[in-house]
C-alpha cells in the first residue's frame, strides 16, 4: 500500500486570508493511487472538498487558507491504491506565520591576523524560508565593517586588519520580518603566531613583539598573557 515519502515539508507558516498550496507525495507500487485530505484542530476534524485539492501521479496538492484562529491546525493526507488503503497518513502542520527566532551558540574560530570563521545555529524558521545576516562593527569606531548574507547561518569574514576588536551582530529574517540580533565579540589576532613585527616605543628604544605558545615561554618575567588566546605575547627590547 502506498507511504508517505520522506524529506517533505513538514510545517507551513501561513498568514490569514493567505493561500497555501501544500504538497502531499507518496511512495506507491503500483503508482496509480487516489487522495484524501482530512484538517484537525482541537475543536474538530474535517475532510477536506475534494474541489480543493488537485492530485496527478503520487502527489497532490491542496489549496488551504485560514480565515481564523480555528483554521490552524494539522492536514491529515491518505493515497490509496489496488494494493490497499495508506496505513498512516502524511501529516501537515499549519501554522501562524512568523518572524524567526533568534540563532543561538554563535562560535568564532580559524581567526587569523586578517580573518576569521563564525558559525551559529539556526533557529525556528517562522514556518517560513529564512535567511541569516552578519553585521560586524568595529569595537572601537563603531563603524559597520561587514554586511553579509547567507542561506545558512555561517560566515567567513576577510580583509580585516590585525589586532582589532568587534561586535558581530547575527539575526535572521524571512518574510514576515527579522528576529532579534545575537551579539558576540570577535577579533583579529595582532600578529600570525611565531611572526614577529617590529614597533618603536615612544622613548625610541625599537623592540619587537611576537605571539608563541604559552608553554614555550620560560619564565613569567618575561612575558605577558595574552587575555585573548592561549598564546602570550613577549616583547623584546634593544
Amino acid at each position: 500500500s502506498p507511504a508517505c515519502r520522506p524529506n517533505q515539508n513538514r510545517v507551513h507558516g501561513v498568514a490569514k486570508f493567505e493561500n497555501a498550496n501544500i504538497s502531499c507525495d507518496v511512495d506507491a507500487n503500483p503508482p496509480q493511487v487516489k487522495f484524501r485530505w482530512t484538517f484537525n484542530n482541537s475543536a474538530e476534524s474535517n475532510e477536506v472538498q475534494t474541489a480543493r485539492y488537485r492530485s496527478s501521479g503520487t502527489r497532490s496538492v491542496v489549496t488551504y487558507t485560514p480565515m481564523s484562529e480555528l483554521d490552524y491546525g494539522t492536514l491529515l493526507c491518505w493515497a490509496t491504491n489496488k494494493i490497499g488503503d495508506q496505513r498512516v497518513p502524511c501529516v501537515y502542520h499549519v501554522i501562524a506565520a512568523g518572524r524567526p527566532d533568534t540563532v543561538h551558540n554563535c562560535t568564532q574560530t580559524n581567526y587569523t591576523t586578517d580573518s576569521f570563521f563564525l558559525q551559529c545555529s539556526e533557529g525556528f524558521n517562522g514556518g517560513l524560508p529564512q535567511s541569516f545576516v552578519l553585521e560586524l562593527y568595529d569595537s572601537q569606531t563603531h563603524k559597520l565593517r561587514v554586511n553579509m548574507t547567507t542561506s545558512v547561518p555561517v560566515f567567513s569574514v576577510t580583509g580585516l586588519e590585525p589586532g582589532l576588536s568587534f561586535q558581530a551582530h547575527v539575526y535572521a529574517f524571512n518574510n514576515k520580518g527579522r528576529s532579534e540580533a545575537s551579539v558576540i565579540s570577535a577579533y583579529t589576532l595582532l600578529s600570525s603566531p611565531g611572526r614577529p613585527f617590529h614597533a618603536r616605543r615612544l622613548d625610541g628604544r625599537k623592540f619587537s613583539w611576537g605571539l608563541i605558545n604559552a608553554w614555550d615561554v620560560g619564565t613569567e618575567e618575561q612575558s605577558n598573557v595574552s587575555s585573548r588566546s592561549s598564546t602570550r605575547v613577549v616583547d623584546c627590547f634593544s
